[in-house]
């Protein structure tokens, strides 16, 4: 038991969170502890006895601000729960209750370490809608404390705290825990989703951790990010960074804690946060790092997640700890597919090849496909969006896309049809709000892009319509065969030639033939 003293110092804070109720002066009384989590042993120790009064013109020993109307212990004594050898040591009680709002409370927080007894004046470890209850206990300040936390679960911790009794009372627990939160940094916002970052872009991740109120009450205190990726990220193990934020002031750090890392994972164990003397339990924590998008991320539902939770010191009096309620966050990226039509047949039609480009800062920007010189692709990395042509060379794949805008251009177009106009189209992710783990789930998409004889209109595809996965954009491209027209110098004018030199003859052969008979 540690520094319990702290909490006797806290007693006119405290006074303030007890009701009083009907009960009779003499006891004995109740202690009933609000809280709804199940799995406390609340232990207390009589560290004080004394008599109940009123005040009147009489101040508490403990209590200079007791007003005159306020119950009151007087004639203080040594309590149950102290050790014979402790009021021994320390002689009178009133005397020793009076000295210790002047002295150092760490000192005397010792002290009282060694001066309680093993077994408590009183205990319980069952709960009834939603409240413990310690019942027959007399007048005098008491120490309430969590036995152990072995039974508690995720987003809860020990307590520990002093009461003053003079009535029957109800108390909230004294307990305070960390708070977790992971966001995804886009631009200037921070996101828990995303739908803009394709297959090979880099993800700016930020971890951010508090302390509990009762951080002080704590000699040493383990503090782990514990940070999961699915296999669609992989992290870069040279972008992280720690910082420290104390009011306005953040400032990075690069001792006190140690780091792990592998492609799906990164843990930064703080042994003991009470060695860095610039934290307090003001004092938020902040874990950034960077991870990319990689070839197997997951294409729209599920998503590809990234999980946190924060271990922590969760007992003043043990090495025990608790896990927060983990974050999450998601990234979600989707693959484009079209399938090349001839316009005469109503056919696939093999034969071309296509570019896409990406707006970028206001400018395109290539991203995959065979560029113009029909030479070389524009995606030779493992991650990044990949072109694909399937054996039919008439279905084209761009896998890994994310929303944007962009344009798709047919730098191969096949003998006797003509090019088709670049297609410029958008892609935009929507998103419930209210799915129950936080990090909000993709709902649809809504492509945006002119419907021309050339292009159909773009859809998601789903194979599976009671769960669909919201992956595949398709649509069709439709190449228009060329027209033949007569040429100038063609087979027409060929047989007009022809007509007239037939005539011609056959003008010859009768101006031959009327001149012999003039003769």
């Amino acid at each position: 038991m540690k520094k319990y003293l702290k909490m006797i110092l806290a007693f006119i804070m405290i006074f303030a969170m007890y009701t009083n109720v009907n009960a009779k002066m003499t006891g004995p009384f109740t202690i009933t502890i609000e809280n709804s989590k199940e799995g406390h042993t609340y232990d207390v120790y009589q560290i004080f006895a004394g008599d109940v009064s009123i005040a009147g013109s009489t101040v508490d020993t403990l209590d200079p601000k007791t007003l005159s109307s306020d119950k009151i212990l007087s004639n203080i004594t040594w309590g149950a729960g102290v050790k014979d050898s402790f009021k021994s040591q320390k002689g009178n009680a009133a005397t020793y209750a009076a000295t210790l709002l002047t002295r150092d409370p760490e000192a005397v927080a010792k002290e009282l370490e060694s001066g309680l007894k093993d077994t408590p004046t009183g205990s319980t470890s069952t709960m009834s809608n939603g409240k413990y209850t310690i019942s027959n206990l007399p007048a005098g300040y008491y120490l309430i404390k969590d036995r152990n936390t072995a039974d508690l679960g995720e987003d809860d911790a020990a307590t520990e705290y002093v009461i003053r009794l003079v009535d029957s009372i109800s108390v909230n627990p004294k307990t305070s825990i960390p708070t977790a939160d992971k966001k995804i940094v886009e631009d200037d916002k921070k996101v828990e989703v995303s739908s803009k970052y394709a297959v090979g872009d880099t993800v700016k991740y930020e971890l951010i951790g508090t302390l509990p109120t009762n951080y002080d009450y704590y000699d040493s205190y383990k503090y782990i990010f514990k940070d999961n990726m699915s296999n669609g990220l992989t992290l870069n193990a040279n972008s992280v960074k720690v910082y420290l934020v104390n009011g306005n002031n953040k400032t990075e750090i690069t001792e006190g804690f140690t780091k792990n890392t592998s492609n799906q994972s990164l843990t930064v164990t703080f042994a003991n946060l009470k060695t860095i003397s610039s934290i307090n339990s003001n004092t938020t924590i902040i874990v950034e790092y960077t991870a990319v998008v990689n070839k197997d991320a997951v294409r729209g539902l599920p998503g590809n997640d990234n999980t946190l939770v924060i271990e922590y010191s969760n007992n003043p009096d043990s090495d025990e700890t608790g896990e927060t309620t983990p974050e999450k966050t998601r990234v979600y990226v989707f693959n484009l597919k079209f399938d090349k039509i001839a316009s005469d047949t109503n056919r696939l039609l093999d034969g071309a090849q296509f570019m896409l480009e990406r707006k970028v800062n206001g400018r395109w920007t290539k991203v995959s496909g065979i560029d113009t010189d029909g030479s070389t692709s524009l995606c030779t990395r493992d991650n990044c969006i990949k072109y694909v042509v399937d054996a039919d060379n008439a279905t084209f794949h761009f896998n890994g896309i994310a929303e944007g805008e962009y344009r798709l251009t047919e730098t191969v177009t096949p003998d006797g049809y003509n090019t088709i106009t670049p297609v410029e189209f958008t892609v935009k992710a929507n998103y419930d709000n209210t799915d129950s783990e936080k990090a909000t789930i993709l709902r649809g998409l809504t492509i945006d892009s002119a419907e021309t004889n050339e292009v159909a209109k773009f859809t998601v595809e789903e194979e599976d319509q009671e769960n669909p996965t919201i992956s595949t954009i398709v649509t069709t491209i439709t190449n228009i065969k060329g027209i033949q027209l007569p040429l100038t110098g063609g087979m027409g004018t060929t047989i007009f030639t022809i007509i007239g030199i037939i005539l011609m003859g056959v003008a010859v052969v009768c101006f031959v033939t009327n001149k012999k008979e003039e003769m």
